[in-house]
Order: C-alpha cells, then sequence, then structure tokens
C-alpha cells in the first residue's frame, strides 16, 4: 500500500486530510479501543460521507486493518507510521510527520473521550510539539533527526497502547 496512494484517495473522497494524518487518527483510535470498528474512523475521516465511492472506502478499510494488525503485533514490533517514503523531499517526510501527530492526538481524544492518565502526559505533550514540527528542513543531519523522532513515537504509541489495553483488562 503505497502513501500516495491513500493520499489520492482521500483526495477524491474530499477528506480534509492527508494519509498521514488519517493514519494517525486511526492509530490514536485503536489504541484505546483495539476492536475498534473500521466505519467508525471512516465516518470521522469522511465527515460521515460513506458510500461515495466504495473502490476508495475499500482502501481507507485496508489501511484501518494494516494498522490494527500492526498495533497488535506488541513481538514484532511491526507497526509504522504511514508516511512519505525516504525518496520524497524531506520538507514533505516532516510535514507528514506533524500531520500524523496531529491525527493521532485527535484519534486518542475522539476514543479516550478525554480520559487522560497522567502517565501518559509527558507523551502526548511530545506528540503535541512534534505536530508542530518545523518542516523547513534539510541535509543528513535532519534527516537522522527526523528518523529519531518517528522511532520514539513509534515506541510512544505501543506505550500509549499498552496502557489502555491494561486499563480494559483491570476493569472486566
Amino acid at each position: 500500500m503505497l502513501y500516495q496512494d491513500v493520499d489520492e484517495v482521500l483526495e477524491d473522497l474530499d477528506a480534509d486530510l492527508d494519509a498521514a494524518e488519517a493514519h494517525g487518527m486511526a492509530s490514536g483510535m485503536l489504541s484505546v479501543a483495539a476492536n475498534l470498528d473500521a466505519l467508525d474512523w471512516l465516518h470521522e475521516i469522511l465527515g460521515g460521507e460513506l458510500g461515495t465511492s466504495e473502490s476508495g472506502e475499500q482502501v481507507l478499510l485496508q489501511l484501518f486493518e494494516r494498522t490494527r494488525a500492526g498495533l497488535a503485533d506488541f513481538a514484532s514490533f511491526t507497526f509504522e507510521l504511514f508516511l512519505p517514503d525516504a525518496a520524497q523531499p524531506l520538507f514533505e517526510q516532516a510535514e507528514a510527520l506533524g500531520n500524523w501527530c496531529r491525527g493521532y492526538l485527535f484519534g486518542l481524544s475522539c476514543a479516550a473521550g478525554g480520559d487522560w492518565p497522567r502517565e501518559l502526559a509527558e507523551i502526548t505533550r511530545d506528540m503535541s510539539e512534534f505536530s508542530r514540527i518545523d518542516s523547513r528542513v534539510a541535509g543528513e543531519e535532519d534527516a537522522a533527526a527526523l528518523m529519531e523522532v518517528c522511532e520514539y513515537i513509534r515506541v510512544a504509541v505501543f506505550t500509549i497502547r499498552e496502557h489502555f489495553q491494561t486499563a480494559q483488562l483491570a476493569q472486566g
């Protein structure tokens, strides 16, 4: 599944977000509610306009289920942020990372209902900072820094997901 393909589907469906933000939102929602119905996510990203493009919606549903599978596989740590590949200009990658973080925080808030545990405050503050990342980046040093931020975010996502999954198991 290519980033550009999903981005085009979202554009064709008149969504107000790009592929990175949509994936971030799915990741945030699934971090809180692993069994979330994919249609709830589709409804959020498409503003309730379901059924306008069955093939486009199928592409998005595949992305959602791929995200669910990646998050469920703690042991192999296969979850990846859905961002433009390294062949794209670095500023596009940085901008997409900021969008991904915005989507993730929005997805968390949709699914958690604003019930934020204290122990996650630092991570969510970091994500908020990353959502405002400066896309004026260039060179190997900035590329390496961007890669480090992506790795931090991957670990943070698993930390948040584990917290919510443990809390749900404790409740019952």
